[in-house]
């Protein structure tokens, strides 16, 4: 398991909590991050072919309101990711944002639909 901050500008980010399936990755386990974060680390050691992430909103309990330096309850935004390797969980992260500072954008396009 890994707690840590991401900084942009002297100011804190992300809260990223994470936990890495030791037997995917066993290497993991004596890895100190202190040069490169866990999710760039671990896509040079063992990059996913598979994940999901669950986007929503939460409200930011003390803990975290005291990390990310924002008041408590201040809307956040969170994203879940699972990746997997071929059928093994590789690892589980779960990154919170202040909310003010983060926008989601999205661009669809239909294939073969005619417009009326």
């Amino acid at each position: 398991a890994i707690s840590c901050v991401h900084w942009a500008d002297a100011a804190p980010y992300a809260l990223e909590e994470r936990l890495i399936n030791l037997e995917a990755v066993p290497e993991a386990e004596t890895e100190m991050f202190a040069l490169v974060p866990p999710g760039s680390w671990l896509l040079h050691k063992i990059p996913w072919n598979e994940a999901e992430h669950r986007i929503f909103a939460i409200g930011a309990d003390a803990a975290t309101a005291r990390v990310l330096k924002i008041r408590r309850n201040a809307a956040c935004l969170c994203i879940e990711r699972r990746t997997w390797r071929d059928i093994r969980s590789v690892t589980y992260v779960r990154l919170i944002y202040p909310g003010d500072q983060h926008v989601l954008f999205a661009r669809f396009q239909t294939h073969g639909a005619t417009a009326r």
